[in-house]
């Protein structure tokens, strides 16, 4: 059997993945001095109401240990982990560890999206779609790997302060973006 792997980049709650036959590794968000998992214990409006109080969150990836267990639930199945893009978060490095410390890693397969969100979703989506086909795990990561490659995603971020003030553009980046939008 395949068993399809995520994180809530996609946007997927704990609940909702297993729904579509999806394991997810919650992100971790902190804020205010507490720290949530994305979509478990904190919801959008809360979430929303804390930042507008003046907090700035941070945001963490699973840790190892989470999807290391995530692996562990299925010890005789074929795994493929479509992690959200590495150049945004330590997510896709925590999958590759957790791959690394299992008792059998070479029936786990780690895929970089190089996205997040929805077009995150639809890869993992895509990937449930075809294991309920029937397709081998060699012609599920030729498609995955095919719609990574002939796809292109853009971030439009809505406050470039908001990026700045987190540390994830330089103050100036934050100025010279805000005055363009």
């Amino acid at each position: 059997m395949i068993k399809i792997v995520s994180d809530s980049s996609t946007l997927y709650s704990i609940k909702e993945g297993q729904a579509n036959n999806v394991d997810i590794a919650p992100l971790t968000v902190s804020i205010n001095n507490k720290t949530y998992r994305e979509y478990e214990d904190i919801n959008t409006e809360e979430f929303i109401d804390i930042i507008n109080q003046g907090h700035i969150p941070k945001s963490s990836q699973p840790s190892i240990g989470y999807v290391l267990d995530l692996y562990s639930k299925y010890p005789e199945d074929e795994i493929i982990n479509i992690s959200m893009a590495d150049g945004l978060s330590g997510t896709y490095n925590s999958a590759c560890m957790a791959k690394n410390m299992d008792n059998n890693p070479e029936r786990i397969t780690v895929i970089n999206s190089k996205t997040l969100c929805g077009p995150h979703r639809y890869l993992v989506d895509l990937a449930v779609k075809l294991v309920e086909s029937g397709y081998t795990k060699t012609e599920i990561l030729n498609e995955i790997n095919e719609k990574i490659e002939t796809s292109k995603s853009f971030l439009i971020p809505h406050d470039f302060e908001f990026l700045a003030r987190g540390g994830r553009v330089s103050s100036l980046v934050g100025k010279i973006g805000s005055a363009i939008k």
